[in-house]
């Protein structure tokens, strides 16, 4: 996601520098290290039974697909799917519109 959004930016801003490129991918990877020590934290206050799990999943089969009910499309979802779209439609038109105007000059 982090390349995208450098991709994106040196598109619609062709003058960036590579002083800001290295801060977008430092800002990107703090983030992520926060999600991560986050996510370890809750995961450490939440220990269950690890044998229990290890059992539940060495047993846990596949069902058939006719099984399975359709995914629920809540409001978030729905929501995280039409920004996603939308992104990349601006990125790739973005990508579309610096490839012809480096094809005219």
């Amino acid at each position: 996601m982090t390349l995208s959004l450098i991709l994106t930016a040196a598109v619609l801003f062709p003058a960036i520098g590579s002083g800001q490129i290295l801060t977008i991918l430092a800002a990107g990877i703090g983030l992520a290290l926060i999600g991560v020590m986050a996510y370890a934290l809750r995961a450490k206050r939440r220990s269950p039974d690890r044998g229990h799990l290890e059992r539940a999943r060495k047993a846990w089969r596949m069902p058939e697909l006719s099984t399975l009910a359709p995914l629920q499309l809540t409001p978030m979802r729905r929501t995280c799917m039409i920004v996603l779209r939308g992104y990349l439609a601006v990125a790739v038109l973005m990508v579309v519109i610096r490839v012809i105007q480096s094809a005219a000059s």
